[in-house]
């Protein structure tokens, strides 16, 4: 099972990278959003449990990124990092987490857990979001869940 990570700044990137691959799963790593769209709309694309982005970075930030995802690949599950939550709030409803810095690698772990168990459950049906509260452990209103 695949994450991708989008960030500008190269520690970051590469910490969350570790850390992923950490916990068993593999990780492709990102320096911009455009260069994310770049590999999205290329045929060496894998689509990833979930794509986890920091919200400000040079260029396009994370919540143009997430939009522009949406678009594209409405059930794609989107984790936004950011040190000012604020930022998310206009578009936490599309998110399935959001992941206030700094964090720790435990709430971490904890939150690609319940991506994967959600994708094992669900995968891409939309029928199957019923509930409206994410029920893996995420605590979070579900993004694909249409009352």
């Amino acid at each position: 099972m695949w994450f991708h990570i989008v960030d500008d700044e190269p520690e970051l990137r590469e910490i969350l990278r570790a850390l992923v691959i950490a916990e068993g799963y593999k990780s492709a790593s990102f320096k911009s959003a455009e260069a994310y769209m770049d590999f999205f709309t290329s045929p060496q694309y894998i689509k990833p449990v979930a794509v986890i982005m920091d919200n400000r970075m040079s260029g396009m930030n994370g919540i143009a990124l997430a939009r522009w995802i949406r678009k594209r690949a409405s059930l794609q599950r989107i984790v936004i990092t950011t040190a000012t939550l604020a930022d998310v709030e206009m578009v936490k409803s599309e998110l399935c987490y959001e992941l206030p810095k700094p964090f720790k690698y435990e709430q971490f772990k904890t939150m690609l857990r319940g991506l994967v168990e959600c994708v094992e459950t669900h995968e891409d049906d939309p029928t199957c979001f019923k509930d409206g509260i994410c029920s893996f452990g995420l605590e979070h209103q579900c993004p694909f869940f249409h009352a």
